[in-house]
């Protein structure tokens, strides 16, 4: 037989049901597989499915008491086939039917053949029935899913010839196939990791790789990972007491390096670890050795210094240096910033500053590992001499996703790095997937000034994401939500693991931009603590806010960034059109030549971005026409389109009356506050979206209706529109009300202004220098509450 199946079953019948139909039809000789289902202990048993199945292909049900060690069920498993070669599945991991044959086409001698998976959204479940799986698969590949985190990182390694060192971190146990001999010769998995989640898989790839295995990702061989609910909350706490084992396992540089694989994106992995191999950050040679030798305490340990002579002198204990060909006992090769000493245990460190070149943040990790486990800290430079190590509070990173749909995000977390960057923060920028460097910040959109276009790229190539949690990182939701991105944040946006209550309130009131630490989402205790949308109140100074002559037209602006079906536009074109002494100006971008070449990726996720700009761009279209269908009415309604500076939209605030948006329901518009800054009160539906940045008298509000759809363009009015919640897509504003109020303003044009007092505070409050100094408060109060 060649080859014998593995799947681990533990009360996923649903799956469990699946996957042996899927198994049942494989486009290989039934006599030359068999299948092996390991049953920990499940309440249901699968005889009856078993002996149906048993009709169509060879099945081994080997039922056990619960152990919940995934090692051992696995090894169980193995230890039991009858093949020549072994294919592992999780058990809730959805093969093709060429899933045999495909393994069998790539199989080589001594190599390691690992699949990709799609993890598949949320389905209903007629949606994956046993018949749909032999008959119809094409219509789970279709199904709506998240490609698997390795895919573009392999696609980089294979066109840059980059790759990690091994090949062992991509093996995981989802999806892979091994000759039982080369399984047996290392001993299978390791079963020491016992009921905790993760690292099993990477380990075993380790071990094989030390055994002259050869493991190859085959982009042929691609699984789909049925949905189902996972807590993050145990998995993180699990993969991180793995990782501890993992290193404490190994001491091997190569293993601590991965533990952190999670926080930097690969292509910056691998860029440490070739110079981490080619020994750049080893300090070797020493000039003054004696006087170092005189200055430094007994009991001291050394991080990427491999002088012979110093680390044989008896004050020396211990000392990681990576790639190390020393035959010491006082030699690990390790970097050293995952250890396992207990607090201040020597009583110096000294740190080689040639860590700061390879990767910052990496540095400042192994500053603060050697500051909790040294009773003082050392930075030896390239000539040998010392300076004490001063922890270096002031930075952060911020973890960006370049789809298009995220832009406000993007736009509230690069002002927050520009003034972060003045006020002199360290500041780092990644954005999530992009390898190839694609997305260059000349074109980002919203931003003015060359010099913080030229600042912000630079930032861009920044290599402080390996700082995990030593430094403050704020994600967006779209990188929070990867499984393998659960890494030791201080601030995060991960919006999966709070209620859909909470959820509520928080975007009712607030931006999506920081809103919880690692340490809370651990623990489930939500903590909200957030940081508002700012202004840059260095742009107000340029525009002179005068009141206009009463005598002009009034010119009320509507300036957005986004126009589609549920924009309200259409309802206020409508009113104004039949309103004498009355312009409304109209003031947005123009997102088809935008989305051409403007913060999304030119190539990696094509396919996908075009999707969604498709979608965007076509909603937009239908939308415009019925405007300008309007506008062919009347001359009181102006469209200025492809307008992307924020400078533009501040000077069209500056030059009107009155500002208006009714869009704004769940996130913070910028160009209502920036109204505010001007003086002039915006137009707003008050359902208390700004409650933490301006009162009532500081706005006017516009009641909103809820419209019931009937047809694609006709809308009725609600008589429950009081008594339930509004959301956006179902509400218009109250043509009556507006009406009024608009036609009140034309005489009473002083009901616009703001007073210069409160303008002042609200600019003072709100500018982005000031919402970085709210964020040096949360920290340093995060700090203290740890000391305490």
């Amino acid at each position: 037989m060649e080859y014998s199946v593995i799947v681990l079953y533990w009360n996923k019948y649903d799956e469990i049901k699946l996957i042996l139909s899927a198994l049942a039809v494989q486009n290989y000789p039934k006599i030359d597989y068999e299948v092996i289902i390991v049953d920990d202990g499940s309440a249901v048993k699968l005889n009856d499915l078993v002996s149906r199945y048993s009709k169509q292909m060879n099945i081994q049900y080997l039922r056990r008491p619960h152990c919940g060690n995934r090692s051992n069920n696995r090894n169980y498993g193995a230890k039991h086939a009858k093949g020549k070669n072994l294919i592992f599945l999780d058990g809730d991991i959805l093969p093709g039917k060429d899933l045999i044959s495909n393994f069998e086409k790539h199989r080589k001698d001594g190599q390691v053949s690992v699949g990709y998976r799609v993890y598949l959204n949320k389905y209903e479940p007629n949606q994956i029935s046993e018949y749909i799986v032999q008959n119809h698969f094409e219509i789970i590949e279709n199904l709506p899913g998240t490609l698997d985190g390795r895919k573009t990182p392999m696609r980089y390694f294979r066109e840059t010839n980059q790759y990690y060192r091994g090949g062992w971190q991509i093996l995981y146990s989802a999806c892979f196939s091994i000759a039982k001999w080369q399984f047996d010769q290392v001993n299978g998995f390791d079963e020491q990791f016992g009921e905790n989640w993760g690292n099993e898989d990477i380990e075993l790839g380790y071990r094989l790789w030390k055994n002259g295995a050869d493991i190859k990702m085959i982009e042929d061989i691609c699984v789909y990972h049925l949905y189902h609910h996972i807590e993050l909350a145990k998995r993180e706490e699990d993969f991180q007491k793995n990782s501890k084992f993992l290193v404490e396992k190994h001491r091997n540089w190569m293993v601590e390096l991965f533990t952190k694989e999670a926080e930097i994106w690969s292509n910056e992995y691998i860029r440490i670890q070739e110079r981490i191999i080619s020994k750049e950050a080893i300090i070797n040679e020493i000039k003054n050795i004696e006087e170092v030798k005189k200055k430094i305490s007994a009991n001291t340990i050394l991080f990427g210094i491999e002088n012979i002579e110093l680390i044989k002198c008896e004050q020396v204990s211990f000392a990681y240096v990576p790639e190390t060909r020393l035959m010491d006992n006082k030699v690990v090769n390790m970097i050293g910033f995952r250890t396992d000493f207990q607090d201040h245990v020597f009583s110096c460190g000294i740190v080689s500053q040639k860590y700061k070149n390879i990767n910052e943040g990496l540095f400042m990790v192994l500053c603060e590992e050697a500051s909790r486990i040294c009773r003082s800290v050392w930075i030896m430079d390239e000539e040998g001499e010392l300076q004490r190590y001063v922890r270096f509070n002031r930075a952060v990173l911020i973890n960006l996703s370049p789809y298009y749909h995220m832009f406000k995000t993007q736009y509230c977390l690069l002002h927050f790095a520009i003034a972060a960057k003045k006020m002199g923060y360290l500041v780092g920028i990644n954005v999530d997937i992009d390898l190839f460097q694609e997305i260059e910040f000349d074109n980002v959109f919203l931003l003015n000034e060359d010099e913080n276009k030229q600042w912000l790229s630079e930032a861009r190539n920044h290599t402080l994401n390996f700082a995990g949690n030593k430094i403050p990182c704020f994600m967006d939701s779209i990188n929070a939500c990867s499984e393998r991105s659960l890494s030791s944040r201080i601030l995060w946006q991960e919006q999966s693991l709070i209620s859909q209550k909470e959820h509520d309130e928080i975007r009712s009131s607030y931006p999506t931009v920081f809103q919880k630490r690692k340490e809370d989402f651990a623990s489930w205790n939500v903590k909200k603590e957030f940081l508002p949308v700012g202004i840059d109140t260095e742009q107000l100074y340029q525009y002179q806010c005068k009141n206009r002559d009463s005598n002009k037209v009034f010119i009320l602006l509507w300036a957005d960034q986004t126009i589609n079906k549920n924009t309200n536009l259409i309802e206020i074109a409508e009113i104004v059109k039949n309103i004498k002494n009355i312009h409304l100006k109209i003031v947005t971008y123009n997102i088809e030549e935008y989305a051409k070449d403007n913060f999304i990726y030119n190539d990696s996720f094509n396919q996908w971005i075009n999707s969604n700009i498709y979608n965007v761009v076509t909603k937009k279209r239908g939308y415009m026409e019925k405007l300008r269908g309007i506008m062919a009415e009347t001359d009181n309604i102006t469209l200025i389109e492809g307008v992307y500076k924020e400078s533009d939209y501040i000077r069209q605030i500056s030059e009107c009356d009155a500002y208006i948006n009714l869009n704004s329901l769940e996130e913070i518009n910028p160009l209502v506050l920036y109204s505010v800054a001007l003086g002039k009160k915006p137009i707003i539906w008050n359902r208390d979206t700004y409650i933490d940045y301006f009162s009532a008298n500081e706005m006017i509000s516009i009641d909103m209706v809820k419209k019931i759809e009937v047809l694609d363009d006709i809308f009725l009015e609600s008589p429950e529109h009081e008594q339930k919640p509004l959301r956006l897509e179902l509400a218009k504003p109250d043509i009556i009300k507006l009406s009024d109020t608009l036609r009140t303003l034309l005489s009473h044009r002083s009901a616009i202004e703001i007073g210069e007092d409160f303008r002042k505070k609200f600019c003072a409050e709100f500018d982005w220098k000031s919402i970085v100094s709210r964020f040096e408060t949360i920290i340093n109060n995060k700090e203290k509450g740890k000391r305490v």
